[in-house]
């Protein structure tokens, strides 16, 4: 009788990999975001100076009064929600393949599908909490002994400690679906079914893996605040705001290349597991 062996992943040495892959990649990260870049900064202009010659002017132009000045605003949102799948899979095909964009913008298939399954896990994580919610909630009114009176807010705030723990059984099951993202990115089939089956027994170390690449924004957070509070000098919150954003970026980055890093392991290509037999 043939039996297969489950996949472990090696959680500190996944984390250390999807960190160090930013730090070694900063040509792509700049590749696949200058573009999009400068249509954020040519729509910015663009409404700008469209606001600028309707209110700086005694006699607006026609062309730019009304629903004119729209354009723009609807360019930008639309480059924006384009922007988040095609820089996630381009930087999915250069962390698992190696492969470097050769058009400043590129989508295809890979974009479309990456934007759809990433709507379905929105909407999937969402009616999930929904329910996680419900469920909380109720227990914890009978743990508290809400009674058959109307609730109040006090009642609501006696609710408040339980309710976070809602969201620990998405964040479980939501990152074993994850991985459908670099699958689709990289042109693999791999669908909800197949991703859970790749990542049985790994649940708790998806979940803290993935926790511990995004822990360097919850420690800069946490670093931010205190120095607020400590001082008030207009210079350090400028500059801390900015390492905000920098370590948010890295993380970003780095919480991508742990997909794709850990489908690489706990999804092996055939061919790969031809040679390792």
């Amino acid at each position: 009788m043939e039996t297969t062996q489950t996949i472990k992943l090696p959680v500190l040495a996944t984390v250390r990999q999807s960190w160090s892959s930013v730090l070694a990649n900063l040509g792509l990260i700049f590749r696949l975001i200058w573009p999009w870049i400068t249509i954020m900064i040519l729509c910015g202009l663009s409404i700008g100076a469209g606001i600028l010659v309707n209110n700086g002017l005694d006699t607006p132009s026609p062309t730019l009064i009304g629903g004119a000045s729209v354009v723009p605003v609807i360019a930008m949102v639309i480059a924006f929600l384009l922007a988040i799948p095609a820089v996630a899979v381009g930087w999915h095909r250069g962390i698992f393949r190696g492969e470097r964009p050769q058009s400043p913008i590129r989508i295809d298939g890979g974009v479309w599908g990456y934007l759809g399954y990433s709507m379905l896990l929105g909407i999937m994580a969402g009616l999930f909490n929904l329910l996680m919610f419900a469920i909380a909630a109720a227990l914890a009114s009978i743990t508290v002994g809400v009674g058959e009176g109307p609730m109040s807010l006090e009642r609501l705030i006696a609710l408040a400690p339980f309710l976070p723990l809602a969201f620990i059984p998405t964040l479980l099951i939501l990152n074993r679906f994850l991985l459908v993202l670099p699958a689709v990115a990289v042109g693999r089939s791999l669908g909800f079914g197949e991703a859970l089956k790749a990542t049985r027994g790994n649940t708790l170390r998806l979940t803290f893996a993935a926790s511990l690449v995004s822990l360097p924004i919850v420690i800069m957070q946490g670093v931010t605040q205190l120095a607020v509070l400590a001082s008030q000098n207009p210079i350090l919150v400028g500059v801390l705001a900015l390492l905000n954003i920098a370590v948010l970026i890295y993380c970003s980055f780095a919480s991508l290349s742990f997909l794709s890093l850990s489908m690489k392991q706990l999804t092996p290509e055939p061919e790969m597991m031809e040679a390792a037999a």
